[in-house]
């Protein structure tokens, strides 16, 4: 089953600000979200169990914080972090969701911006 990937209107915001390098990255996240987001370790160790759950970027360092709505088919990104990445090359996309949707496989189709 493929997964809808969402970010929440706040994440937008984070996205647009993300280092120009990280783009690449970021769209793997979301491709490996909408195949397997219950592969990801819980964002709570303690509940195990729990939908909320974070996939590392940047080695570990930068935490994209997601909930898996498996009654929707669909993981919503809450947060992404840009703890690990240089801020040299500034991120130049006016509309993120655009940028991560043209380096996605077409296949799926974009990625939607609804909440």
């Amino acid at each position: 089953m493929a997964y809808r990937v969402e970010p929440d209107p706040r994440v937008l915001s984070q996205i647009k600000t993300r280092p120009g390098d990280a783009l690449p990255e970021l769209a793997a996240v979301y491709d490996f979200l909408d195949l397997a987001p219950w592969a990801d370790p819980p964002y709570h160790a303690a509940r195990p169990k729990s939908p909320m759950r974070v996939q590392p970027l940047a080695g570990g360092r930068d935490p994209v914080v997601h909930l898996v709505l498996d009654d929707q088919d669909r993981v919503e990104v809450l947060t992404v972090t840009w703890l690990g990445w240089t801020h040299s090359a500034a991120a130049t996309s006016t509309s993120p969701t655009h940028s991560l949707s043209a380096s996605r496989d077409r296949s799926r189709g974009p990625a939607s911006t609804s909440a």
